[in-house]
């Protein structure tokens, strides 16, 4: 019996392309909340980015959230219940890239968002998944929990080298994303499932990118959206439609979640 739902955000409850979540969307979460189903949010977004989208006004009732890739976990009401920050060595390096001024950087702490410049490739990648950029800021020591930049092939294997101490993942063939070695979303949904006593076999999970593939592997039932990367259509347990075709609810429906 499926007890809780973990979904991805961008490519799986919101559509780019339609700027909006599905009316089905919509629909499938009442009736998930009226079947004692919990949706857990968990995203490589930080909460200020959540902000700038609108999110909190679309419509979508979370009982949690998992954030930043794992390392971060707050409750419905957005208090925190966990998070896992980059170690201080490897902090060490991030800043001297960041200082340095030769590659975009997005630091992202508990509260802030810091960065150091915006290229135009940066920018493009900000705004393919509608977000606007936030004011540079300097970083000042701040414990970080993710690092986030849109760059090129050479360049990612460039900041793949100088944060070896990470763990990278990515959505896209130009996002990078760095967070703790032992981190990943499979990480933040084991230390969410503790919280409730719950266990990856009574939970299913949606998402579309590679940096889903560990939410989807870990959970009972992994679903891969239509619109996936080529390893998340190739690796999840069931593969639905595309958001923009109603994927999210009828594999819902399909795989007998909701009637």
């Amino acid at each position: 019996m499926i007890k809780t739902i973990f979904f991805d955000l961008d490519g799986t409850l919101y559509s780019h392309t339609q700027k909006r979540v599905p009316s089905t969307t919509l629909y499938a979460f009442e009736l998930l909340k009226k079947q004692g189903i919990k949706r857990v949010l968990c995203t490589g977004r930080h909460v200020r980015e959540l902000e700038q989208l609108g999110f909190f006004e679309l419509g979508l009732d979370f009982d949690g959230y998992i954030l930043l890739n794992g390392q971060l976990i707050l409750d419905k009401n957005l208090n925190y219940i966990d998070g896992t920050p980059i170690d201080k060595e490897e902090t060490k390096k991030i800043e001297r890239v960041f200082n340095e001024k030769k590659v975009s950087l997005i630091l992202e702490t508990r509260e802030e968002l810091f960065c150091n410049f915006y290229d135009d490739f940066c920018l493009e990648g900000l705004r393919s998944v509608n977000t606007d950029p936030f004011p540079i800021k300097e970083y000042h020591g701040e414990e970080i929990f993710q690092v986030s930049t849109y760059v090129k092939k050479e360049t990612k294997e460039y900041l793949r080298k100088e944060f070896s101490g990470c763990f990278m993942t990515s959505w896209n063939e130009y996002g990078a994303l760095f967070v703790n070695k032992q981190g990943g979303k499979s990480k933040g949904i084991e230390k969410y499932l503790k919280s409730v006593n719950e266990t990856p076999k009574e939970t299913m999970a949606f998402g579309d990118g590679d940096n889903d593939l560990d939410m989807l592997e870990y959970c009972g039932v992994g679903v891969g959206m239509g619109n996936g990367t080529k390893n998340v259509i190739e690796h999840c347990d069931y593969l639905t439609e595309t958001i923009d075709n109603d994927g999210l609810y009828l594999a819902l429906k399909h795989l007998g979640v909701i009637c």
